[in-house]
């Protein structure tokens, strides 16, 4: 049935699916600039690392699906809240593997590129940030795989189109096979 279902409802779920798409390309895209940009500065001010890793960490704990409604009601119906979901969800990852990354360098290699001359952004441009870089494509992978997620609940708190509008719909109308249908499209994409 599953089967049938993809074939049958190709049109409709390709449509929604691109929806779901541009979504997660752009909550993605913020998440990837916000988390490099975040990991750089707190990797170049310890002060500021100090004060602002712990709420990076403390975000983690507030659970994604009871913001997401929050966001609808601030920014309403369009792509804005759900792309800030998925930026949310997919922040943490990228920002915390990127800061690994960034202070996996060994001392001595700073300290060589600093006696050669090298500056602090030197230093990071040079040293630093091609070391971080595998943390940071490992940051961004895990991120790719729960930006579906975010997508879903984005869709699920308030949309009229996407792949998680559609699995509400489908549930309230008893599709099971169409809603199946829509979670393999999901699981692809993922």
């Amino acid at each position: 049935e599953i089967l049938n279902s993809l074939w049958e409802d190709r049109a409709l779920l390709a449509e929604n699916a691109w929806v779901t798409f541009a979504e997660v390309l752009a909550g993605f895209a913020a998440a990837l600039a916000l988390g490099v940009a975040t990991a750089v500065a707190l990797h170049l001010s310890p002060l500021l690392r100090r004060v602002s890793y712990p709420l990076v960490v403390a975000s983690q704990t507030i659970p994604v699906i009871v913001i997401a409604p929050v966001l609808v009601v601030w920014f309403g119906f369009g792509i804005g809240p759900k792309v800030a979901i998925i930026a949310l969800i997919c922040f943490f990852p990228i920002t915390v593997n990127t800061l690994d990354g960034l202070a996996t360098v060994p001392p001595e290699q700073r300290k060589l590129m600093r006696s050669l001359g090298a500056g602090r952004l030197r230093v990071l441009s040079s040293l630093e940030a091609p070391t971080a870089l595998p943390f940071l494509l490992s940051g961004a992978k895990i991120a790719a795989a729960v930006a579906v997620i975010g997508a879903v609940f984005g869709e699920w708190a308030g949309a009229d189109e996407g792949l998680g509008h559609l699995m509400l719909v489908d549930n309230a109308k008893l599709e099971v096979a169409r809603l199946f249908a829509a979670m393999v499209w999901l699981s692809a994409m993922a």
